[in-house]
């Protein structure tokens, strides 16, 4: 395999990407990718996005005049990184493309990388996945010409969505962010709710479906699993609007007017 390979098959890599690449054609250690890497970027055809990761820019073209793969950048930046929440819908073409952001979650996400007018921003792993050994629960693996790209289900992004609502905007936004969801598996839904162990996660996602019933395949067993996980006293729906609301005692959630469903429904 020649540079020229390596870039056909890693447009987004990192320094140990580059590493073994160089050894496994040379038997070179790491410090002959030095030089290339300086040498490379001064032609223009890499850009850096952080230290350590670099983005190949085609011959054809010139460094500014680059547009970037936003889940390949994405997905680079940790060892562990999945696209997930509204990015994950980004991912399949459930929702449209951010202006402002892309969302990943890992072990330990960086800081925001700002990068060709997007803003990365790195979410945590739920404490309650990692202490049972399932931060790639509902995580799927798409591999693009050996570059391999770990992106939530829809079904877990709709969790996760609704579990942080203060990366959407608040629960004004999430129906018109899930309207084009309705072809789910609702016991993944349910199965990942579970996994989260947070009693306000499930009330709020079995809030959501029980609104959604019209549209998807929900059965009154989903929305039982979830009412049993609910919280024991009244919880606000969204945090961040902690005004008068109507009490909706089927999930334990104090609900603002304006996020009211039109028939709260029972099970």
């Amino acid at each position: 395999m020649n540079l020229e390979d390596f870039f056909q098959t890693k447009p987004v890599f990192t320094n140990k990407d580059i590493d073994e690449y160089l050894f496994a054609k040379f038997g070179q250690n790491y410090c002959s990718r030095v030089p290339l890497i300086a040498r490379l970027r001064r032609s223009g055809r890499l850009v850096m996005v952080r230290r350590g990761l670099f983005v190949v820019v085609p011959k054809s073209l010139r460094p500014e005049a680059l547009s970037v793969n936003r889940f390949q950048v994405a997905g680079t930046l940790t060892k562990d990184a999945v696209i997930s929440h509204r990015s994950a819908l980004e991912y399949y073409g459930l929702a449209p493309y951010s202006e402002r952001e892309v969302i990943y979650s890992a072990f330990r996400p960086l800081g925001v990388v700002e990068f060709k007018g997007l803003d990365y921003k790195g979410v945590k792993f739920p404490k309650s996945l990692i202490r049972i050994g399932e931060e790639l629960h509902g995580v799927r693996f798409f591999n693009r010409s050996g570059l391999v790209t770990r992106v939530s289900s829809p079904e877990r992004a709709l969790v996760d969505i609704i579990d942080r609502l203060d990366l959407v905007g608040g629960w004004s936004e999430v129906k018109s962010l899930l309207s084009a969801l309705t072809d789910l598996n609702i016991d993944d839904v349910v199965e990942y709710a579970k996994c989260l162990a947070n009693a306000t996660t499930a009330a709020k996602v079995g809030y959501y479906l029980a609104g959604q019933v019209d549209k998807l395949p929900i059965k009154d067993s989903h929305l039982k699993a979830l009412s049993l996980m609910r919280p024991n006293q009244p919880h606000y729906l969204d945090r961040s609007r902690r005004r008068e609301g109507r009490l909706v005692a089927e999930w334990n959630l104090m609900v603002h007017r304006g996020e009211l469903a039109e028939e709260p429904l029972a099970f």
